[in-house]
């Protein structure tokens, strides 16, 4: 009989933590039955694999700049909070073998209560459950804030954390000693593509959130790929952008649920964010890109400055010609792009023997 794991993943204002989650989980698939707790708004992003169970939780979302979290649909906060709890408890009355918490407890702290009754509850089951932290790269430094409190959760409760990436392209906080940390190496799709026709130009604008800022910044730029490029222009909307006066420019406006990869593998050149996913997906196919950090993600910049001397990046800004002209002399060629190995279920069997 395989082993169990429960994955707790709550987004806030994105896709970017749950799809990472279920890249993960579909490495961990191979070895284990995974339940997934979802706290995040339904982008209808799943698996459909034996062994997998998504759990949805009422929703809660926010915003990078706010503290305070809310229902999409209206609901009291104090209603969602106890739709959760029971349904948590329903989920954690088995037995687990492992338990992972997506990015906390180095942020969501809001959520500490809800994460903290849930481990009482797995441990009440089985005292053994083995519990880390999963995170990405680059950790902002507002999540150093408390960290002694954080460390307290670590040291109770944890047996580990997983860092999403390189050590030497890393930036993490003040993790205690006795904690072990483990670098996973980039995670991404462990699809295999075959590039034939890399011809259009992707533009993205992450989750979306930032679009109109976006189109403001960079009309210059788009207008001259509209008129001056015979190349289709794909545009990566995000799940939460309201197209306005940018819908006057012609692009093909892919759904919110797009596949990156499904699009780089049909692509020239990426002008946009540098979110991890991105970063990792820009990774894996060696893709020219034109990279915009937005100003209130710090860890975008951080990453672009770490990876600037890895990638064909460059930045996105008053030279963009000049760049993007650089850039499409590196045109990527038809080829064949393998899919990432990340072995995340072998490291967790590794842990558990």
């Amino acid at each position: 009989m395989k082993k169990k794991v429960l994955f707790y993943c709550q987004s806030l204002w994105g896709v970017g933590h749950l799809v990472r989650s279920l890249y993960l989980i579909e490495s961990l698939l191979e070895d284990f039955e995974v339940v997934l707790l979802d706290g995040g708004t339904d982008w209808g992003r799943t698996i459909s694999r034996p062994g997998f169970t998504h759990v949805r939780l009422p929703p809660f979302v926010s915003s990078p700049n706010s503290e305070n979290v809310t229902s999409p649909f209206g609901e009291q906060i104090d209603t969602v909070w106890a739709k959760r709890r029971n349904l948590i408890h329903a989920t954690c009355g088995q037995s687990f073998d492992v338990l992972i918490t997506e990015y906390f407890p180095f942020a969501r702290m809001k959520f500490h209560k809800e994460v903290e009754g849930m481990l009482e509850c797995l441990r009440s089951i089985n005292p053994s459950v083995k519990v880390f932290s999963s995170i990405r790269d680059i950790l902002n430094e507002n999540l150093m804030e408390e960290s002694e409190e954080k460390n307290q959760i670590l040291r109770k409760y944890y047996h580990g954390v997983f860092v999403h990436g390189e050590k030497e392209l890393s930036i993490l906080p003040v993790i205690s000693k006795n904690i072990p940390i483990y670098f996973t190496g980039s995670v991404s799709s462990s699809k295999s593509y075959t590039v034939t026709d890399p011809s259009r130009i992707c533009i993205s604008c992450g989750g979306g959130r930032y679009m109109s800022e976006f189109f403001e910044r960079f009309k210059d730029v788009l207008h001259y790929l509209q008129n001056h490029k015979s190349e289709k222009l794909l545009l990566l909307p995000g799940p939460w952008s309201e197209l306005k006066g940018e819908s006057t420019l012609e692009f093909e406006v892919l759904p919110s649920n797009y596949d990156l990869e499904e699009v780089l593998a049909v692509s020239k050149l990426y002008i946009g964010t540098f979110g991890y996913n991105t970063a990792m997906a820009i990774r894996k196919f060696s893709m020219p890109s034109l990279i915009f950090p937005f100003p209130d993600f710090h860890e975008q910049e951080v990453r672009f400055r770490l990876y600037q001397n890895v990638l064909p990046i460059e930045r996105l800004d008053k030279s963009w010609h000049q760049k993007i002209q650089s850039l499409e002399k590196l045109k990527p060629h038809p080829r064949t792009i393998k899919g990432t190995e990340i072995n995340f279920n072998k490291l967790i069997l590794s842990l558990l023997n």
